[in-house]
């Protein structure tokens, strides 16, 4: 199953290349294309990249309604128990998993 920031980072139309930010930051080879491509440690720093994305972008229940309401190809889209995703404290959900 999904959590509701990796959904937001997939829907998200306005997320950053991370690909291009690393290669800007030297934080991975130049000549890699692909995520596919990279090493264990190149494999590392984009999931540390992703995360703490994820953490300052997809924090709080306002920043995921943000990014839901703009990004669903629908405009009434049938999600299941779409309530309790509108009632969402972010913020606790990442203090419990910690």
């Amino acid at each position: 199953m999904m959590t509701l920031q990796d959904f937001c980072l997939k829907i998200d139309k306005k997320k950053p290349d991370f690909l291009e930010q690393m290669r800007d930051r030297s934080s991975c080879r130049q000549e890699v294309k692909s995520t596919s491509e990279f090493d264990e440690t190149e494999k590392r720093r984009y999931n540390d990249m992703l995360d703490k994305h994820k953490r300052y972008n997809y924090d709080s229940s306002d920043d995921i309604k943000k990014v839901l309401l703009k990004n669903l190809n629908y405009r009434e889209p049938e999600l299941v128990n779409i309530s309790l995703i509108l009632e969402l404290d972010a913020d606790k959900e990442y203090a419990e998993k910690e």
